[in-house]
């Protein structure tokens, strides 16, 4: 699913339970996320490819952006506002280390009053 609207209209889920519920504002704010990088590396000028990635352990990265050179940037999109190094650890692990990634890139949300 790429629509993030569609998405939650689909799956009936409404706004309270959005909010308040971490793993549906997660799913929802890695849809939306995906959604516009996609359009993005679309509109760019040169190559570049969109690349989810979960291994068999568990960690994943929400995705990859490669350039036509194999460079890379890994992605992760965190919809909470309390962020901390452990959000980020399986990006450092051993696993993932290619020698290509060039840099990282982290998004969150702004702190909201309930």
């Amino acid at each position: 699913m790429v629509d993030s609207g569609l998405m939650a209209t689909l799956l009936r889920w409404k706004m309270d339970q959005i909010r308040f519920d971490p793993d549906r504002s997660g799913k929802l704010m890695d849809t939306f996320a995906f959604n516009e990088t996609m359009a993005q590396v679309h509109a760019a000028d040169g190559l570049y490819q969109l690349f989810h990635y979960r291994d068999r352990e568990k960690r994943k990265i929400d995705f990859f952006i490669e350039r036509e050179d194999n460079a890379l940037l890994d992605v992760e999109v965190k919809a909470g506002s309390a962020v901390g190094k452990n959000d980020f650890k399986h990006m450092k692990c051993k696993h993932f280390s290619c020698g290509h990634i060039k840099s990282g890139l982290e998004r969150r949300r702004k702190n909201q009053r309930h």
